[in-house]
Formats: C-alpha cells, structure tokens, sequence
C-alpha cells in the first residue's frame, strides 16, 4: 500500500480530498455531491470539519475532472472502487459518509 502523503487521491480518482490528509486522522468524512454535482460541491467544507480529521468527496465518472469518463452501468463497480479507496487512504481511521438523498444508495452498499 502507498503512503498516503505521497499517494494523494486526485481529479481522475474516485475520492478527491478536499485538504491535506493528516498523519493520524480522527475520522475520515467522505461526502457524496448530490445529483449532477461534483466534489467541488464541498470546497467551503474545508473549514467547517475539524482539522484532525481527513475530508474527502466522491468524484463519479461522468462529473466534473471526469466528465469524460464513461457512466457507469453497474453500481456495485462504483461502490466497489469508492470502498477500495477510503481503505487505501483512510483504513486506520473512522469512516463517515454524508451525502444528499439520491446518493444514498451508494453510501449503504
């Protein structure tokens, strides 16, 4: 596994963070834009959630750096990908999801 302050999820990744990872976080909150939004969505956040803890959004294909990227036609694959990542990134720290109704789905799978 990467160390997470060299393997920085970027624009092309599933998770986008949103400010530095720290060493040791608290808690991960990973927050899900709502329909048709991207993780800039959640820019302001930066300064609402405690500096201990690591942000990050999902960035789904087909929005925002990867609005190129083919939608997917298989949820469990996008589940699957945003789950491999937050335990890459965030595996010692407790994880929060937060997101809009429409992603809902997601988060519980």
């Amino acid at each position: 596994m990467e160390n997470r302050k060299t393997a920085q999820a970027g624009p092309g990744s599933v998770l986008l963070h949103l400010r530095p990872v720290p060493e040791f976080p608290e808690a991960t909150l990973i927050l899900f834009p709502g329909a048709g939004a991207g993780p800039g969505y959640f820019r302001d956040w930066r300064t609402l959630v405690p500096g201990e803890w690591a942000l990050a959004a999902v960035n789904l294909p087909g929005r925002a750096a990867r609005l190129r990227e083919p939608l997917p036609d298989n949820l469990h694959v996008v589940v699957t990908e945003i789950t491999a990542a937050a335990i890459q990134f965030h595996a010692a720290a407790r994880v929060i999801c937060s997101g809009t109704v429409l992603e809902r789905s997601l988060r519980w799978r």
